[in-house]
Protein backbone atom coordinates (compact mmCIF):
# COMPACT_ATOMS: atom_id res chain seq x y z
CA UNK A 1 0.00 0.00 0.00
CA UNK A 2 1.40 3.37 -0.89
CA UNK A 3 2.17 5.78 1.51
CA UNK A 4 0.69 9.58 1.89
CA UNK A 5 1.26 12.05 -0.66
CA UNK A 6 4.00 13.17 1.66
CA UNK A 7 5.72 10.65 2.54
CA UNK A 8 6.01 9.19 -1.43
CA UNK A 9 9.55 7.56 -2.09
CA UNK A 10 10.56 7.55 -5.90
CA UNK A 11 13.44 5.62 -7.46
CA UNK A 12 15.37 7.38 -10.41
CA UNK A 13 16.46 5.36 -13.07
CA UNK A 14 19.07 7.67 -15.33
CA UNK A 15 22.12 7.10 -16.72
CA UNK A 16 24.78 6.56 -13.66
CA UNK A 17 27.76 8.65 -15.33
CA UNK A 18 30.45 10.19 -13.26
CA UNK A 19 33.06 10.62 -16.10
CA UNK A 20 33.03 13.80 -17.80
CA UNK A 21 29.24 13.81 -18.82
CA UNK A 22 28.21 17.26 -17.00
CA UNK A 23 24.27 17.25 -18.47
CA UNK A 24 23.71 14.05 -16.87
CA UNK A 25 25.11 14.78 -13.36
CA UNK A 26 23.11 18.02 -13.51
CA UNK A 27 19.79 16.65 -14.62
CA UNK A 28 20.05 13.93 -12.24
CA UNK A 29 20.32 16.86 -9.78
CA UNK A 30 17.76 18.77 -11.07
CA UNK A 31 15.28 15.98 -11.13
CA UNK A 32 16.02 14.60 -7.49
CA UNK A 33 14.84 17.91 -6.71
CA UNK A 34 11.83 18.83 -8.88
CA UNK A 35 10.92 15.15 -7.11
CA UNK A 36 11.58 16.39 -3.54
CA UNK A 37 8.04 18.58 -4.04
CA UNK A 38 6.10 15.34 -3.72
CA UNK A 39 8.18 13.31 -1.24
CA UNK A 40 11.78 12.03 -1.14
CA UNK A 41 13.95 11.09 -3.98
CA UNK A 42 16.74 8.87 -4.48
CA UNK A 43 18.76 7.55 -7.62
CA UNK A 44 19.02 4.26 -8.17
CA UNK A 45 22.50 2.92 -8.56
CA UNK A 46 22.08 0.73 -11.89
CA UNK A 47 25.16 -1.63 -12.93
CA UNK A 48 25.34 -2.07 -16.23
CA UNK A 49 26.09 -5.84 -17.51
CA UNK A 50 29.21 -4.70 -19.13
CA UNK A 51 30.17 -2.04 -16.71
CA UNK A 52 34.29 -1.97 -16.12
CA UNK A 53 34.87 -2.90 -12.50
CA UNK A 54 37.48 -0.86 -12.29
CA UNK A 55 35.12 2.23 -13.66
CA UNK A 56 35.46 5.51 -11.22
CA UNK A 57 31.28 4.66 -11.42
CA UNK A 58 32.16 1.54 -9.18
CA UNK A 59 35.09 3.00 -7.33
CA UNK A 60 33.28 5.97 -5.88
CA UNK A 61 30.33 3.07 -4.69
CA UNK A 62 32.61 0.82 -3.28
CA UNK A 63 34.85 3.12 -1.13
CA UNK A 64 34.04 6.33 0.71
CA UNK A 65 35.00 9.90 -1.09
CA UNK A 66 38.08 9.90 0.58
CA UNK A 67 39.22 6.53 -0.76
CA UNK A 68 38.02 7.16 -3.87
CA UNK A 69 40.32 10.41 -4.13
CA UNK A 70 43.23 8.38 -3.32
CA UNK A 71 42.13 6.06 -6.06
CA UNK A 72 42.24 8.69 -8.67
CA UNK A 73 44.03 11.09 -7.81
CA UNK A 74 47.46 8.82 -6.39
CA UNK A 75 49.87 7.63 -7.50
CA UNK A 76 49.37 8.44 -11.79
CA UNK A 77 51.29 9.97 -14.17
CA UNK A 78 51.65 13.55 -14.13
CA UNK A 79 50.10 14.37 -17.53
CA UNK A 80 47.12 11.79 -16.66
CA UNK A 81 46.40 13.88 -13.09
CA UNK A 82 44.15 17.05 -15.16
CA UNK A 83 41.84 13.94 -16.10
CA UNK A 84 41.70 12.56 -12.92
CA UNK A 85 41.34 15.74 -11.11
CA UNK A 86 38.20 16.33 -13.52
CA UNK A 87 36.76 13.18 -12.76
CA UNK A 88 37.34 13.89 -8.93
CA UNK A 89 35.20 16.72 -8.76
CA UNK A 90 32.18 15.05 -10.84
CA UNK A 91 32.66 12.42 -7.80
CA UNK A 92 32.56 14.94 -5.28
CA UNK A 93 29.88 16.97 -6.88
CA UNK A 94 27.79 13.44 -7.08
CA UNK A 95 28.40 12.68 -3.18
CA UNK A 96 27.47 15.88 -2.13
CA UNK A 97 24.28 16.69 -4.38
CA UNK A 98 22.95 13.56 -5.39
CA UNK A 99 24.63 11.57 -2.95
CA UNK A 100 25.34 7.33 -2.57
CA UNK A 101 22.58 5.36 -2.99
CA UNK A 102 21.58 2.74 -1.22
CA UNK A 103 19.55 1.38 -3.72
CA UNK A 104 20.82 -0.53 -6.40
CA UNK A 105 19.56 -2.90 -9.34
CA UNK A 106 21.28 -4.87 -11.94
CA UNK A 107 20.92 -8.36 -14.55
CA UNK A 108 22.27 -10.47 -12.35
CA UNK A 109 21.14 -9.20 -8.80
CA UNK A 110 17.91 -7.33 -9.49
CA UNK A 111 16.43 -4.48 -7.29
CA UNK A 112 18.32 -4.46 -4.21
CA UNK A 113 16.10 -5.20 -1.18
CA UNK A 114 15.65 -1.51 0.18
CA UNK A 115 14.37 -0.49 -3.01
CA UNK A 116 11.14 -2.71 -2.55
CA UNK A 117 8.95 -0.38 -0.87
CA UNK A 118 9.71 2.59 -3.72
CA UNK A 119 6.20 4.32 -4.29
CA UNK A 120 7.05 5.02 -7.93
CA UNK A 121 10.27 4.74 -10.15
CA UNK A 122 10.79 7.86 -12.80
CA UNK A 123 12.92 6.70 -15.65
CA UNK A 124 14.46 9.94 -16.56
CA UNK A 125 15.84 12.10 -18.08
CA UNK A 126 19.01 12.01 -20.53
CA UNK A 127 19.45 9.43 -23.47
CA UNK A 128 18.40 6.57 -20.85
CA UNK A 129 16.14 4.72 -23.83
CA UNK A 130 19.18 4.77 -26.48
CA UNK A 131 19.86 1.05 -26.87
CA UNK A 132 22.97 1.28 -28.83
CA UNK A 133 24.85 0.52 -26.02
CA UNK A 134 22.65 -1.65 -23.92
CA UNK A 135 22.42 -4.99 -23.55
CA UNK A 136 18.44 -6.36 -23.78
CA UNK A 137 18.47 -6.97 -19.97
CA UNK A 138 19.86 -3.26 -19.10
CA UNK A 139 17.41 -2.09 -21.73
CA UNK A 140 14.42 -3.37 -19.93
CA UNK A 141 15.80 -2.11 -16.55
CA UNK A 142 15.97 1.44 -18.17
CA UNK A 143 12.39 0.81 -19.36
CA UNK A 144 11.11 -0.09 -15.78
CA UNK A 145 10.31 -4.08 -16.21
CA UNK A 146 11.06 -4.63 -12.88
CA UNK A 147 8.80 -2.76 -11.29
CA UNK A 148 4.69 -3.57 -11.44
CA UNK A 149 3.19 -0.87 -14.64
CA UNK A 150 1.31 1.54 -11.95
CA UNK A 151 4.43 2.30 -10.26
CA UNK A 152 6.52 3.48 -13.32
CA UNK A 153 6.64 6.54 -15.24
CA UNK A 154 8.90 8.64 -17.39
CA UNK A 155 9.89 12.02 -17.02
CA UNK A 156 11.96 13.67 -19.92
CA UNK A 157 13.28 10.52 -21.11
CA UNK A 158 14.73 10.11 -24.55
CA UNK A 159 16.19 8.26 -27.26
CA UNK A 160 19.03 9.92 -28.05
CA UNK A 161 18.64 8.30 -31.64
CA UNK A 162 15.57 8.51 -34.76
CA UNK A 163 14.48 4.63 -34.38
CA UNK A 164 15.32 1.80 -32.12
CA UNK A 165 17.14 -1.83 -33.13
CA UNK A 166 14.48 -3.75 -34.89
CA UNK A 167 15.10 -6.62 -32.12
CA UNK A 168 14.56 -4.33 -29.71
CA UNK A 169 11.31 -3.22 -31.00
CA UNK A 170 9.05 -6.03 -29.25
CA UNK A 171 10.81 -4.70 -25.69
CA UNK A 172 9.99 -1.11 -25.89
CA UNK A 173 6.44 -2.31 -27.14
CA UNK A 174 5.66 -4.29 -24.57
CA UNK A 175 7.53 -1.36 -21.95
CA UNK A 176 5.80 1.38 -22.78
CA UNK A 177 2.38 -0.47 -23.30
CA UNK A 178 2.28 -0.75 -19.51
CA UNK A 179 4.14 2.19 -18.50
CA UNK A 180 1.43 4.62 -16.68
CA UNK A 181 2.43 7.86 -17.62
CA UNK A 182 5.18 8.51 -20.29
CA UNK A 183 6.59 12.10 -20.53
CA UNK A 184 9.86 12.71 -22.68
CA UNK A 185 12.23 15.17 -23.95
CA UNK A 186 11.49 15.62 -27.79
CA UNK A 187 9.37 15.62 -30.35
CA UNK A 188 10.94 12.90 -32.20
CA UNK A 189 10.91 10.77 -29.20
CA UNK A 190 6.96 11.65 -28.61
CA UNK A 191 6.64 9.90 -32.25
CA UNK A 192 8.83 7.24 -31.41
CA UNK A 193 6.53 6.34 -28.28
CA UNK A 194 3.60 6.57 -30.66
CA UNK A 195 4.77 4.28 -33.61
CA UNK A 196 6.64 1.80 -31.35
CA UNK A 197 3.32 1.46 -29.09
CA UNK A 198 0.56 3.43 -29.86
CA UNK A 199 0.76 5.30 -26.58
CA UNK A 200 0.54 9.08 -26.01
CA UNK A 201 3.64 10.73 -24.94
CA UNK A 202 4.27 14.42 -23.61
CA UNK A 203 6.71 16.57 -24.25
CA UNK A 204 8.06 18.18 -21.00
CA UNK A 205 11.09 20.26 -20.03
CA UNK A 206 14.63 19.23 -19.57
CA UNK A 207 14.93 18.91 -15.97
CA UNK A 208 18.08 21.31 -15.98
CA UNK A 209 15.35 24.15 -17.31
CA UNK A 210 12.74 23.28 -14.57
CA UNK A 211 15.61 25.09 -11.84
CA UNK A 212 15.42 28.86 -11.79
CA UNK A 213 18.96 30.44 -12.30
CA UNK A 214 19.20 32.32 -9.64
CA UNK A 215 18.34 28.47 -7.49
CA UNK A 216 21.63 27.14 -10.08
CA UNK A 217 24.06 30.26 -8.73
CA UNK A 218 23.58 28.74 -4.98
CA UNK A 219 25.62 25.62 -6.01
CA UNK A 220 28.47 27.89 -7.79
CA UNK A 221 31.67 28.58 -5.81
CA UNK A 222 33.38 31.66 -7.06
CA UNK A 223 35.66 29.25 -9.89
CA UNK A 224 35.68 31.96 -12.48
CA UNK A 225 36.67 35.34 -10.96
CA UNK A 226 34.24 38.21 -11.41
CA UNK A 227 34.93 40.51 -14.14
CA UNK A 228 36.64 38.30 -16.74
CA UNK A 229 35.02 38.11 -20.15
CA UNK A 230 35.11 34.93 -21.74
CA UNK A 231 33.42 32.82 -24.75
CA UNK A 232 32.52 29.89 -23.40
CA UNK A 233 32.94 26.30 -25.78
CA UNK A 234 31.31 23.24 -25.20
CA UNK A 235 32.34 20.47 -27.94
CA UNK A 236 31.38 17.01 -27.49
CA UNK A 237 32.57 16.36 -30.81
CA UNK A 238 35.59 18.17 -30.91
CA UNK A 239 36.75 21.40 -32.94
CA UNK A 240 37.87 21.90 -36.49
CA UNK A 241 41.15 24.37 -36.79
CA UNK A 242 38.78 26.57 -38.71
CA UNK A 243 36.19 26.78 -36.53
CA UNK A 244 38.32 27.31 -33.77
CA UNK A 245 40.18 29.87 -35.58
CA UNK A 246 36.97 32.15 -36.00
CA UNK A 247 36.05 31.80 -32.18
CA UNK A 248 39.61 32.92 -31.59
CA UNK A 249 39.00 35.92 -33.62
CA UNK A 250 35.43 36.44 -32.66
CA UNK A 251 36.46 36.48 -28.96
CA UNK A 252 39.39 39.28 -29.65
CA UNK A 253 36.88 41.22 -31.64
CA UNK A 254 34.57 41.43 -28.50
CA UNK A 255 37.54 41.76 -26.13
CA UNK A 256 37.28 38.41 -24.48
CA UNK A 257 39.50 35.22 -23.73
CA UNK A 258 38.44 32.04 -24.41
CA UNK A 259 37.41 29.45 -22.23
CA UNK A 260 37.09 25.72 -23.38
CA UNK A 261 35.30 23.41 -20.91
CA UNK A 262 36.74 19.76 -22.09
CA UNK A 263 39.39 20.84 -23.70
CA UNK A 264 43.28 20.06 -22.27
CA UNK A 265 44.61 23.28 -23.99
CA UNK A 266 42.80 25.10 -21.46
CA UNK A 267 43.75 23.23 -17.99
CA UNK A 268 41.79 26.21 -15.60
CA UNK A 269 38.89 25.15 -17.22
CA UNK A 270 39.11 21.61 -17.56
CA UNK A 271 39.04 20.42 -14.20
CA UNK A 272 35.83 22.09 -14.00
CA UNK A 273 33.38 20.22 -11.89
CA UNK A 274 29.52 20.05 -12.76
CA UNK A 275 28.79 22.92 -10.04
CA UNK A 276 31.53 24.61 -12.48
CA UNK A 277 30.43 24.67 -15.41
CA UNK A 278 27.12 25.89 -14.27
CA UNK A 279 28.97 28.93 -13.54
CA UNK A 280 31.23 29.01 -16.10
CA UNK A 281 27.23 29.58 -18.42
CA UNK A 282 26.32 31.87 -15.54
CA UNK A 283 29.09 34.02 -15.95
CA UNK A 284 30.08 33.77 -20.10
CA UNK A 285 29.51 36.90 -22.71
CA UNK A 286 29.20 34.43 -25.53
CA UNK A 287 28.31 30.73 -25.78
CA UNK A 288 29.68 28.56 -29.28
CA UNK A 289 28.70 24.88 -28.47
CA UNK A 290 27.18 21.51 -30.19
CA UNK A 291 25.61 20.32 -26.69
CA UNK A 292 22.22 20.70 -25.87
CA UNK A 293 22.72 21.08 -22.24
CA UNK A 294 24.93 23.94 -22.92
CA UNK A 295 22.41 25.50 -24.81
CA UNK A 296 19.63 24.79 -21.96
CA UNK A 297 22.26 26.71 -19.55
CA UNK A 298 22.65 29.95 -21.86
CA UNK A 299 18.71 29.90 -22.27
CA UNK A 300 18.56 29.89 -18.38
CA UNK A 301 21.45 32.55 -18.02
CA UNK A 302 20.27 34.74 -21.21
CA UNK A 303 23.49 34.55 -23.06
CA UNK A 304 23.94 34.71 -26.39
CA UNK A 305 24.79 31.54 -28.31
CA UNK A 306 25.83 29.92 -31.68
CA UNK A 307 24.99 26.28 -31.99
CA UNK A 308 26.91 24.08 -34.40
CA UNK A 309 26.85 20.90 -35.97
CA UNK A 310 28.47 18.18 -34.18
CA UNK A 311 31.71 17.25 -35.97
CA UNK A 312 32.00 13.50 -37.27
CA UNK A 313 28.11 12.83 -36.42
CA UNK A 314 26.14 11.55 -39.46
CA UNK A 315 22.31 12.63 -40.07
CA UNK A 316 19.62 10.69 -38.32
CA UNK A 317 21.30 9.98 -35.70
CA UNK A 318 18.94 11.81 -33.40
CA UNK A 319 21.33 14.34 -32.90
CA UNK A 320 19.65 17.20 -33.89
CA UNK A 321 16.33 16.53 -32.39
CA UNK A 322 17.40 17.71 -29.17
CA UNK A 323 18.21 21.30 -30.45
CA UNK A 324 14.94 21.39 -32.55
CA UNK A 325 12.80 20.75 -29.80
CA UNK A 326 14.38 23.33 -27.85
CA UNK A 327 13.87 25.98 -30.73
CA UNK A 328 10.45 24.68 -30.84
CA UNK A 329 9.35 25.16 -27.35
CA UNK A 330 10.56 28.86 -27.45
CA UNK A 331 10.82 29.94 -30.56
CA UNK A 332 14.03 30.25 -31.00
CA UNK A 333 15.19 32.44 -33.90
CA UNK A 334 18.48 30.23 -33.81
CA UNK A 335 19.83 27.75 -36.47
CA UNK A 336 22.43 24.76 -36.38
CA UNK A 337 25.83 25.88 -38.54
CA UNK A 338 28.00 23.52 -39.92
CA UNK A 339 30.19 25.69 -40.92
CA UNK A 340 32.48 28.30 -38.49
CA UNK A 341 30.18 31.52 -38.71
CA UNK A 342 30.35 32.80 -35.12
CA UNK A 343 27.61 35.02 -35.83
CA UNK A 344 25.54 35.35 -32.90
CA UNK A 345 21.47 35.07 -33.21
CA UNK A 346 19.35 37.77 -31.71
CA UNK A 347 17.20 36.55 -29.03
CA UNK A 348 14.40 37.99 -27.02
CA UNK A 349 15.23 37.14 -23.42
CA UNK A 350 12.57 38.84 -21.92
CA UNK A 351 9.81 36.90 -24.20
CA UNK A 352 11.46 33.67 -23.60
CA UNK A 353 11.80 33.65 -19.92
CA UNK A 354 7.83 34.06 -20.35
CA UNK A 355 7.93 31.16 -22.80
CA UNK A 356 9.77 29.66 -20.21
CA UNK A 357 7.81 30.25 -17.54
CA UNK A 358 4.92 28.99 -19.13
CA UNK A 359 6.82 25.86 -19.96
CA UNK A 360 7.70 25.31 -16.49
CA UNK A 361 4.06 25.62 -14.94
CA UNK A 362 3.13 22.77 -18.31
CA UNK A 363 5.46 20.58 -17.20
CA UNK A 364 4.91 20.81 -13.40
CA UNK A 365 1.49 20.47 -14.04
CA UNK A 366 1.98 16.85 -15.93
CA UNK A 367 4.58 16.04 -13.34
CA UNK A 368 2.44 16.69 -10.01
CA UNK A 369 -0.92 14.46 -12.05
CA UNK A 370 1.83 11.69 -12.83
CA UNK A 371 3.30 10.51 -9.57
CA UNK A 372 -0.01 11.02 -8.07
CA UNK A 373 -1.85 8.49 -10.04
CA UNK A 374 -2.57 5.66 -8.88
Amino acid sequence: MASSASAKRYGIVTINDTASNYGNRLQNYALEMLLSDYGTATTIQHYLDAADASSLAKISARRTLSEAKKAVLGHVPNPAKLEYRRRWEELRFTARYIGRSPVTISQARGLSANGKNLDKIVLGSDQIWNDRCLSQGDLKIRLGMFMPSEQVISYAASFGVDHVKKEHEGIFRLALERMSMIGVREFRAKELVEELSGRKATVVLDPTLMIPAERWRTITRGFVPEGERYVLTYFLGGISEDRGAAIEAFAKTHGCKVRKILDPSDPATYVAGPQDFVELFSKASYVCTDSYHACCFSLLFGKPFRVFAREGVKQGNGMNSRMETLFRLFDLDASIEGGADVTMPSLDYARIGDDLEKQRERSRAWLKQSVNAL
